[in-house]
C-alpha cells in the first residue's frame, strides 16, 4: 500500500507516473532489475545512466534497484511501487495468460517498452560427469533453479521436450544459480540450468575453479520445433569467447527468450517517452555498458517484446522509423 505522504505528490504522479520516491524535489523512479552478477542489473543501470546522461531538466529521477528477479519486478510494477521493470519474456506471457505464478489471475496491466538481449538456457555442466547432451542428465544430480523462479519453467519445459521428467529422471536439486555454481564446484552437482542473458559473472567464475566445466547446447532441430510451438522462445547461440577456462570452445546452440524492458499501462506517456527517446538518442552508449548489449541495433528493441507495446513507445517506434 502506497503511503499517505504520496497523495501530496499527486500532481507529480501525472508526469511522472507510479513507482517513485522523492528526492532532491522531483519523484524518484525505480527500475527493478535482478541479482548484482546479473545482466538485468547492467541494463537497468545502463537505460538509468543514459537518462541522467542525455534527460534534459527531466521532471524525474531515473535509478535501477536489485532485485530477485523477473516475478518480484513484475509484482511490484503492478503493485506500483515501481515504474519499470526488465523480465525474461516467458513470465510475462505468463503474467497476461493467468499461469505459473499468476495461475487463475491473468492480467492485462503490463505494456513493452524495448525488448532488450537474448537470455539463454544456459546448462553448466561438471566435465568429469561426462555429460554431453540433455539426454546425459539421467540418474544425474541436478539443479533446476529456486523453487518458483523463471529458470524452473524453462527447464521443465525443455526437459520434457527430451522426455526427461525432472523428478523421476534426475537428482533433483532447487537452488539459485549463484548457489549451484559453488555446489558444482565442491561436487554436490553433476550440473545446473541459469536462463541467463552472456556474459555472465556468476558462470565465469564457475569456470576457474578446479573443476572443469562444461556448457551443452540443445540440439537445433529440438530448437527448431520448440520456437514453433512455444511463442516466446527463440533460437539463440551462447558465445564463449569471455569464457576462456571452459572445456568446450565452440558457441553452444541453445534457447533462450527476450529479456524485456516493461512498465504499467498506467504509466504516463510523457514519462515513458523520456526514458526510450534518450535510450535511442544514445544508442551506442547503452550499447558500451555491457558485452551482451553490443550486437543490439535500436530495431532489435521492437522485436519478441511479447506484451503490447505501450502506446508512447510505438509512437517513438514509428516516428524513428523502426516500426511500419
Amino acid at each position: 500500500m502506497r503511503h499517505l505522504a504520496l497523495a501530496f505528490l499527486l500532481g507529480i504522479l501525472m508526469l511522472a507516473g507510479t513507482g517513485f520516491a522523492q528526492q532532491s524535489g522531483k519523484p524518484f523512479i525505480t527500475i527493478g532489475t535482478g541479482g548484482i552478477t546479473g545482466v538485468y542489473y547492467a541494463a537497468g543501470h545502463a537505460i538509468a545512466k543514459v537518462f541522467r546522461r542525455n534527460a534534459k531538466n527531466p521532471p524525474f529521477r531515473l535509478d535501477a534497484e536489485a532485485s530477485k528477479g523477473s516475478v518480484e519486478n513484475i509484482n511490484k510494477v503492478l503493485a506500483g511501487d515501481w515504474a519499470f521493470g526488465i523480465s525474461q519474456a516467458d513470465m510475462l506471457y505468463k503474467e497476461e495468460h493467468g499461469t505459473g505464478p499468476w495461475q487463475g489471475a491473468p492480467h492485462d496491466d503490463l505494456r513493452a517498452v524495448a525488448a532488450l538481449y537474448p537470455e539463454a538456457v544456459t546448462l553448466v555442466t561438471a566435465a568429469d560427469a561426462e555429460i554431453r547432451t540433455i539426454a546425459d542428465l539421467k540418474g544425474k544430480t541436478v539443479s533446476i533453479g529456486a523453487p518458483g523462479s523463471a529458470d524452473q519453467g524453462n527447464v521443465k519445459q525443455i526437459l520434457a521436450l527430451h522426455g526427461i521428467d525432472p523428478k523421476t529422471d534426475l537428482k533433483l536439486v532447487e537452488l539459485p544459480p549463484i548457489d549451484a555454481s559453488r555446489e558444482l564446484q565442491q561436487g554436490f552437482l553433476d550440473a545446473y540450468f541459469y536462463t541467463v542473458g552472456h556474459p555472465n559473472l556468476s558462470v565465469r567464475e564457475a569456470t576457474f575453479g578446479s573443476r572443469k566445466i562444461r556448457l551443452i547446447g540443445i540440439d537445433p532441430a529440438i530448437t527448431a520445433t520448440a520456437v514453433q510451438k512455444i511463442p516466446y522462445l527463440i533460437q539463440t547461440e551462447i558465445p564463449i569467447g569471455f569464457y576462456p577456462a571452459l572445456e568446450n570452445q565452440s558457441p553452444v546452440p541453445t534457447l533462450g527468450v527476450k529479456a524485456v524492458f516493461f512498465t504499467s499501462k498506467e504509466t504516463p506517456d510523457e514519462t515513458v517517452t523520456a526514458v526510450l527517446q534518450t535510450l535511442l538518442d544514445d544508442f551506442g552508449r547503452f550499447q558500451r555498458q555491457h558485452p551482451a548489449f553490443a550486437g543490439l541495433t535500436p530495431k532489435m528493441l521492437t522485436q519478441g517484446v511479447i506484451l503490447p507495446l505501450h502506446p508512447a513507445a510505438e509512437r517513438i517506434y514509428r516516428k524513428e522509423g523502426l516500426l511500419p
